[in-house]
């Protein structure tokens, strides 16, 4: 990235003036998020660009909302049994997942 002049120019992101929150990062101009749940909250990031002279900065805000509480679900599609009777059977439930977790 350079500026009007040809100077190089540098961009760094920072949130209350030290490291972002672990669950952004910040590569090539590119974020990337990904909060969980307890994490929810409103993050203020300063973006800095700097070239030879000047250093200006801008601020905005991620905010990470949690859903209202998702259901847990099975992790595959339960389907119907047969048994036979006078034979013992068994049938184990697939895994489940909870959104929330």
């Amino acid at each position: 990235m350079t500026d009007p002049e040809g100077s190089a120019v540098t961009v760094t992101a920072t949130y209350s003036g030290g490291s972002l929150p672990s669950f952004i990062t910040f590569t090539g101009g590119t974020f990337t998020m990904n909060p969980v749940s307890g994490q929810a909250g409103t993050y203020p990031i300063t973006l800095q660009l700097k070239d030879e002279v000047n250093s200006p900065s801008s601020t905005f805000s991620v905010i990470v909302t949690v859903p209202g509480n998702q259901p847990p679900s099975f992790a595959s599609t339960l389907t119907g049994q047969t048994v036979i009777a006078g034979i013992s059977s068994t049938f184990t439930l697939p895994g489940a997942t909870d959104p929330e977790s």
